[in-house]
């Protein structure tokens, strides 16, 4: 198998970016950006207003009037709180798949939504929100989604040999890639020009000791909400 890097960067096709994802990332990120940049840039995808619309006028924020405009849903819901709903139907979007085999892509996302609002509220608990949590904690596993998708027989392997021997997910996919979904996850998160402060602690979400100073609290937020069959 090829290492992770070549895996990214070469023939294999892998999934490009969600274009819109990227710019809202980035449009937040700036120092200047605006509400009415956010909205302008929400409303240019139908689906995805539809969906920002439906969550600011559901009953758990229970406005007092209906919310109509994306610039009001941003009011009520706070940037915060829109862009990580915008970046969850974006992703999950682009990257949802048919069920193979045993890898199902709802439970796949499923359990990387449940994960990301997790380790948010971890992060609020502890007193340490970050601005990118539910982001990496949302991607953290997404290299496991590019290593079936390009090689899915030799990834059944991966399942096959954890009901034989009582070894972890990363130590199996070693044992038949050569590498992990980790490298894979951020190589690619890297491809799309992602910042360093969300790729990196993807990295080595699993071997919280091989994380740098400056990105080893975010591993461990996300990490206490990995514990599940992908362990």
């Amino acid at each position: 198998m090829k290492p992770a890097t070549q895996m990214v960067s070469g023939k294999i096709r892998l999934p490009s970016p969600p274009l819109i994802a990227i710019k809202i990332l980035q449009t937040v990120r700036a120092d200047t950006f605006t509400f009415s940049d956010l909205a302008y840039l929400i409303t240019s995808d139908p689906a995805l207003t539809a969906r920002i619309l439906k969550a600011a006028n559901s009953s758990y924020y229970n406005p007092t009037i209906r919310v109509t405009s994306i610039e009001k849903a941003l009011a009520l819901l706070g940037t915060h709180a829109v862009t990580n709903i915008a970046l969850s139907f974006v992703i999950v979007s682009e990257f949802q798949a048919e069920a193979t085999g045993t890898f199902d892509s709802t439970i796949f996302w499923r359990r990387a939504l449940t994960t990301a609002v997790a380790a948010e509220m971890i992060a609020a608990l502890v007193g340490k929100p970050k601005q990118d949590i539910f982001v990496i904690a949302l991607l953290q596993d997404i290299g496991i989604m590019v290593m079936h998708g390009s090689y899915p027989q030799a990834y059944q392997q991966v399942f096959e040999s954890r009901k034989e021997a009582p070894i972890s997910l990363v130590e199996a996919e070693r044992r038949i890639f050569g590498y992990d979904h980790q490298e894979v996850g951020a190589e690619l998160l890297k491809s799309w020009q992602l910042p360093e402060e969300i790729y990196a602690p993807i990295r080595n979400h699993h071997q919280s000791d091989e994380i740098s100073d400056d990105y080893r609290s975010e591993e461990r937020r996300v990490g206490k909400e990995r514990r599940s069959r992908w362990s």
